[in-house]
């Protein structure tokens, strides 16, 4: 969910029907306390999320944890908990603006130490409680293999969401000589 576009979603919730009253409400809770939430419109005996753009542009980017709830009357009931991450809107961010992941931005710094090309600023990143230029040569290899595999498991992700493949399947193909 990227903040400033339009998020409608139509939602059935099993057993609690929005045709019989119920009504649903969202609520996401980021680590700095930022709240998000949002009500549904009964759409037959479905709910009708619709929340605007101009809404969704105040909400700031990082992670969420959350739990849409179902009420009628005085009963009320938690439907489901789960995590929505909003993105920023890179067209209103400042030219200066790092678009790489937090795991990216580690492989990065830890390549830069062990090409021997990183600027102060870099040498006193600190991952895991300890700042790299103080790692060892073997401490610094295993957090390269580790963000490795994150940034590749991110690019993965982002290629499945696209439509596209992974790299890692190998297609073959038999016929007869």
């Amino acid at each position: 969910m990227y903040a400033g576009d339009t998020l409608t979603l139509l939602i059935a919730v099993d057993n609690f029907p929005a045709g019989d009253g119920w009504t649903l409400t969202y609520g996401f809770r980021k680590e700095n306390g930022s709240l998000i939430s949002f009500a549904s419109t009964a759409s037959g005996s479905e709910y009708l999320l619709a929340v605007s753009a101009t809404d969704t542009a105040q909400w700031l980017a990082g992670k969420y944890v959350g739990t849409p709830s179902v009420s009628l009357g005085v009963v009320k009931e938690t439907v489901w908990r789960g995590t929505m991450e909003v993105l920023p809107d890179l067209a209103q961010q400042t030219s200066n603006f790092d678009t790489r992941s937090s795991s990216k931005k580690c492989l990065d710094a830890i390549i830069a130490v062990m090409d021997g090309k990183a600027t102060r600023d870099v040498m006193q990143t600190t991952i895991a409680g300890q700042s790299i230029g103080r790692m060892s040569w073997d401490e610094l290899l295993s957090a390269r293999a580790y963000f490795q595999d994150l940034v590749d498991g991110e690019l993965a992700a982002e290629n499945a969401a696209n439509g596209l493949g992974s790299g890692r399947n190998i297609l073959v193909r038999f016929g007869r000589p």
